[in-house]
């Protein structure tokens, strides 16, 4: 899926996270272990009010339909 809408970001700040690892099934009750990120945050440089527009593309096969 696509945005039709041109928007430029700024970046605003850093932010730590905690994620979730989820590298096994867990038993019920047992602890979650998290590990921290940094992930950059932006924000739209100027306020566009309005509407947006999206283009969905698909592949229609006549073969993969059972």
């Amino acid at each position: 899926m696509y945005e039709c809408l041109y928007r430029t970001f700024a970046y605003a700040r850093t932010q730590t996270i905690e994620i979730p690892i989820l590298d096994k099934k867990r038993k019920f009750g047992e602890k979650i272990n998290f590990e921290k990120k940094d992930v950059l945050i932006a924000k739209n440089k100027t306020d566009m009010r309005g509407h947006t527009g999206f283009l969905l593309f698909g592949i229609y096969k006549e073969n993969d339909i059972k």
